[in-house]
């Protein structure tokens, strides 16, 4: 983060699901995934910065 001066796991939130198409078939936040950061375990952002910087 001091590197980019952004954090590299994004942190919008995610769709709340009570649209139509996309918005609602993309609803996580059931499982308790309020960001897309929450998508990913540790190892795979750590992975994901890794190959970013590459």
């Amino acid at each position: 983060m001091d590197e980019w001066d952004i954090d590299p796991v994004p942190d919008e939130p995610t769709p709340q699901g009570k649209g139509r198409g996309a918005e609602r078939a993309f609803s996580v936040r059931n499982y308790g995934l309020n960001t897309y950061g929450d998508l990913f375990n540790s190892r795979q952002k750590l992975a994901l910065i890794t190959f970013i910087e590459m």
